[in-house]
């Protein structure tokens, strides 16, 4: 991002991970109440709420998560890397990490500070992620769904092989290479087509252009590349969240209530 956009007020997040504390205080950065303290109302209470998703509801923290959803009406971008959840109940408190914007498999990924923008809905979870970091959502990460189990389910977006833009001739493919890519589903890297289904150019057309790196370098520019939602994952093995009797607070990066989940 623009550093000079973020201006002094921002803090620097260049060693921030979640961290969990259980006497109520916060860290992440410096500024604000600390404690106990905020409790103000903020000024992003009419635009973002706190849903409780599978809070109460999950066996274990890999499926515990709650969600934050900003309204249409909301005002731009904001800054959600930061802000706090806490458990009233318990004074466990987290807070919310970075995020990768476009991830690629099989490399390493750089977070980024997480913006909101209206219509946007973040899955705040309390386990680890699958895959090894948070992410924005886009037309491609369904592909990470074929060998891992997200919760809730990734959707199911990417563009079918078949409806792909295809080799010309005198490089098309044979029809029996496209009978296999009509029967291949979306977001899902096929076996490889045997000799008695399809040639070898089938095989290595196949094995080269139907996977998630490849269908983000063909769609990463579509207007409808990215979705409005992420995932977040807080990293803990346990449950966050009581099952019953919770009150989980939203803290903006001012210390000031955002919205009280009550359960």
């Amino acid at each position: 991002g623009n550093s000079s956009f973020l201006g002094p007020l921002i803090p620097d997040f260049s060693s921030f991970i979640p961290k969990i504390s259980f006497d109520g205080s916060f860290g992440g950065f410096g500024g604000g109440s600390g404690g106990s303290g905020g409790g103000s109302t903020s000024s992003f209470s009419e635009s973002i709420t706190l849903d409780r998703g599978t809070g109460g509801y999950a066996f274990n923290s890999k499926g515990e998560y709650l969600v934050i959803r900003t309204d249409q009406n909301h005002s731009g971008k904001s800054l959600l890397s930061g802000w706090e959840l806490r458990s009233t109940p318990t004074g466990r408190s987290v807070t919310i990490p970075k995020a990768v914007i476009l991830p690629f498999a099989g490399q390493i990924n750089s977070e980024n500070f997480l913006f909101v923008e209206p219509g946007d809905t973040v899955y705040i979870t309390s386990g680890r992620s699958p895959i090894g970091y948070s992410f924005r959502v886009n037309k491609c990460t369904g592909y990470f769904e074929q060998n891992q189990d997200f919760s809730p389910s990734l959707p199911i977006d990417c563009p079918r092989p078949i409806d792909e833009k295809l080799p010309e001739p005198p490089d098309h493919l044979s029809d029996s290479c496209m009978d296999f890519l009509e029967r291949t589903p979306r977001c899902t890297v096929p076996r490889t087509p045997t000799a008695d289904e399809a040639p070898y150019s089938c095989a290595k057309y196949v094995a080269e252009n139907i996977n998630y790196n490849k269908c983000i370098e063909k769609h990463k520019d579509d207007p409808d590349f990215y979705k409005k939602e992420w995932r977040i994952f807080l990293n803990y093995e346990e449950k966050l969240w009581k099952d019953r009797r919770e009150v989980i607070r939203l803290f903006d990066l001012s210390k000031n209530v955002v919205e009280t989940l009550t359960y």
